[in-house]
């Protein structure tokens, strides 16, 4: 799941964007837990705002620093920032960019440019969180 190379119809065909159902109540660490239709075990699935918390906390503790451009929809900096990675991570001259998504969330067309455009570019999913793929990433 973290590297994927589907093209962009192929992974249309695979997954829906679902949208936010409802809202639970707090998780060990105190993040709001948005509850969304999911392939993951069948459950409830992060957003990407709170897979976004989670992703920079572990990404801090294991040295790395994190970048990421305003998350305003109305105005990036310039005309080829959309669909820029979500964060870029960097360490001792190493450089990771992530594009975060939901379980079933869809890359699109300006996502789909930058992933192959860039060095070490990873989708994370809430799913990477607990089968150890990210810890791999942030190695």
């Amino acid at each position: 799941m973290l590297h994927e190379g589907l093209p962009p119809e192929a992974l249309a065909e695979a997954c829906d964007l679902l949208p936010l159902q409802d809202v639970s109540g707090q998780v060990d660490d105190g993040m709001t837990r948005a509850i969304v239709e999911s392939d993951h075990f069948g459950g409830p699935s992060l957003s990407e705002s709170l897979l976004r918390a989670e992703v920079v906390k572990r990404a801090h503790a294991a040295g790395w620093k994190v970048f990421s451009l305003p998350i305003a929809r109305t105005r990036r900096p310039v005309k080829d920032a959309v669909g820029y990675p979500d964060l870029t991570l960097a360490r001792h001259g190493e450089v990771r960019f992530l594009e975060l998504k939901t379980d079933k969330g869809m890359l699109n067309s300006e996502q789909w440019a930058w992933h192959d455009a860039l060095p070490y570019c990873w989708i994370v999913r809430p799913s990477d969180l607990d089968d150890g793929r990210l810890a791999g990433v942030l190695k």
